[in-house]
């Protein structure tokens, strides 16, 4: 009998034990961008995920957007991120903005605008559609800020984030997603747990 109530302790303190702990954060390296290709799209992957980054110039006078070739600025700290390569010092100006498709990622992200000095401001928006201008009706709940440090919980759900300047001009320093993968021991001690419980109910009852 305290045999039984010993193994079942036991099993209660394994699953305790199995209480989710996540994997480490993981973050997008924008530095892996190969300036010298001109290219206006390019695919960042961060261990199990992908997004895609595009850039995009509005033109005010006839209502157009245009893609817009990526480049990335090294730089200490916060002075170093994506932007965009015709704009001043290779930053995203008030006509321009970098899309990033998220695809099926939507989990809990944190963003870090860089170069953010007295007059810049980023603007963001969300959108379901590719290609959105926060002018135009396909743009969600367009916010503005001068924080370098922005959370986007805001626009779960949207298939795109949108960032582009309100002022001045702005990088994409980092993005950062929790990682939704349980640590493999966590795994392990779940189904142990689970398991000596499912033997000592099966003992029990015959």
């Amino acid at each position: 009998m305290k045999a039984g109530r010993f193994a079942l302790l036991l099993c209660i303190a394994l699953l305790v034990l199995a209480t989710p702990s996540w994997a480490d954060p993981i973050s997008f390296n924008f530095s892996t961008f190969n300036n010298s290709s001109g290219a206006t799209s390019a695919t960042f992957t961060a261990g199990p995920y992908t997004l895609v980054a595009t850039g995009y110039t509005y033109n005010w006078y006839h209502h157009t957007l245009s893609e817009t070739p990526l480049h990335y600025t090294s730089g200490s700290g916060l002075n170093g991120g994506l932007g965009l390569t015709n704009y001043n010092n290779q930053q995203i100006g008030v006509n321009q903005f970098i899309q990033l498709d998220l695809g099926s990622m939507q989990f809990h992200l944190v963003g870090v605008i860089g170069s953010i000095q007295c007059s810049d401001a980023w603007s963001i928006w969300g959108s379901q559609s590719e290609g959105c201008w926060r002018g135009n009706n396909c743009a969600l709940n367009t916010m503005t800020g001068t924080s370098s440090t922005v959370d986007f919980t805001p626009w779960n759900g949207d298939r795109y984030i949108n960032i582009g300047a309100s002022s001045g001009g702005v990088l994409i320093n980092s993005l950062t997603t929790d990682n939704p993968v349980p640590e493999p021991s966590t795994i392990v001690l779940l189904i142990t747990g689970l398991a000596a419980m499912s033997t000592i109910i099966k003992k029990r009852m015959f």
